[in-house]
This record gives structure tokens, sequence and C-alpha cells, in this order.
């Protein structure tokens, strides 16, 4: 999809970023674009098209716009694994932990148009952060949910959350439960 916003690789950049207005989450990771073919070249094989920049990325947030189409194709639609941005840029936002972000935002998005009756692209930017803050969400690095609502397990909050494996005895070996191959069966017992 494209978008009157696109988000490209200068949002991605470490130093000089291209700044964003709406940010509803940020994506963490750098711009990680797979290799788009192989190619043989003077009888060698050459991948092409692969980027992995591991120096000059930084977080940045992602736009609201982004995931929303032009008001001229659809105003009831939102999109969160397929925002408008470049090949490049959407290296850095492909990832679960992204999506699930951008799922959030959509959704609460959603919820706000449908409350206000109005197209996704008329959503109340400050009203849809300040409901995404409220619910734990992370919009931007300068814009951490407060300490009281740390206990949904945001930045700064040590508690687990949901089931964890038990702990490895001191002997550094698995608990036996979690081995099914030396799990001892009913005909097995003595």
């Amino acid at each position: 999809m494209v978008s009157d916003y696109v988000i490209t690789e200068h949002h991605t950049r470490r130093v000089n970023p291209t700044p964003v207005a709406d940010p509803v989450a940020v994506a963490f990771w750098p711009t990680d674009t797979h290799s788009v073919r192989r190619i043989v070249r003077d009888g060698a094989a050459y991948n092409e098209g692969f980027v992995f920049d591991d120096n000059a990325w930084g977080p940045f947030g992602v736009s609201y716009r982004a995931l929303t189409p032009r008001r001229t194709e659809a105003a009831n639609l939102l999109t969160p694994t397929c925002p408008s941005s470049t090949h490049v840029a959407y290296g850095a936002i492909r990832l679960e932990q992204t999506f699930f972000s951008l799922g959030q935002a959509a959704g609460t998005a959603a919820v706000l148009a449908i409350a206000q009756r109005v197209a996704v692209q008329d959503v109340d930017y400050a009203a849809l952060r300040e409901r995404l803050m409220r619910d734990g969400q992370v919009v931007s690095l300068g814009l951490v949910p407060a300490k009281e609502n740390a206990d949904v397990g945001q930045v700064g909050n040590p508690r687990p959350i949901g089931n964890r494996p038990p702990r490895r005895p001191a002997t550094g070996k698995r608990p036996v439960a979690n081995r099914p191959q030396d799990a001892i069966l009913p005909t097995q017992a003595g």
C-alpha cells in the first residue's frame, strides 16, 4: 500500500533521521532486507539486493499515517502488516514485535474511528496516542508509558509475563519433563 505518507530508509537512520510527527509504535531493528535475486557474473554467483545496516540504523517511530490508505482509496481500512513504506524501510518494520505494536495501534484507531464516526484518516492523533500510552504502548522512545502502567510488562518492569519454563537444576541439566525422550512411560515403569 502506498499512502500519503511513506516510511523510507531515511527514517531508520541513527544520525539525523527523518522525524515522525504521529508515531504509534517503535521499530527497533536494522534495515534487514534479504537478497532479491542471485545473478551470475564472470562465472560466479552473487546475491543481489542484500541490505543489513548494522551500524547506521536507529529505532524509529512508525507513523499512523503509514497505516492508512489514501482517502480516495478507502476510509475504513487500517493495515498493521503492510504499512506504506519503501522496500528497505520495510526490512526494519517487518518483525513480529513491531507488528504486535502496529496491530494494537490499528485496533485502537479502529475503535476511535467508529466511536467518533470518522474516517480512519481523521482519527484524532492526540486521543490515539493518549489511549495507546494508557494501555502501555511505547509510541516513541521519548514517550515511555508512566510507571503506574508498568504492570503490563513494559520497559522497567522485570516481572515475568505468561508461563515460563521451569528453571534448570543447579547441575545445569534440563528438567526431565522438558525432554520427552527422557520421560518415563507407564510401560517402562518398574
